[in-house]
């Protein structure tokens, strides 16, 4: 009983500790990619003085965005002249990893 009640406890305190994890430690790896995608873009802009558009499909490949059988990963969205997002959709279902570049903050989505 004793050992049965330290096992769920310990699962508890993992899930719990992933949860609250920053999201800088869960998403390392897309977020450095992301940054250099960001860096990428931003230099396209200075250059052309423009956002690349969402159909650009070769433009977004030198600038380092990759096709796969789901579409892009990560995603880039341009919103208006002057915004866009890069999105990870990992699978179908939210919450998402995405950089707004008006708020230059990576988040998640809840949609």
């Amino acid at each position: 009983m004793k050992e049965t009640l330290i096992g769920i406890t310990s699962i508890i305190l993992i899930v719990w500790a992933y949860l609250f994890m920053p999201l800088q430690w869960r998403r390392h790896k897309d977020i450095e990619r992301g940054e250099t995608l960001i860096a990428k873009v931003e230099q396209y802009r200075a250059q052309h003085f423009r956002l690349p558009e969402n159909n650009e499909i070769q433009v977004l490949e030198q600038l380092g965005f990759k096709k796969n059988k789901l579409g892009w990963q990560p995603a880039y969205q341009k919103q208006d002249a002057d915004s866009y997002r890069i999105i990870y959709a990992d699978g179908y279902a939210a919450p998402f990893l995405y950089w707004q570049s008006d708020e230059k903050k990576w988040a998640l989505t809840a949609q």
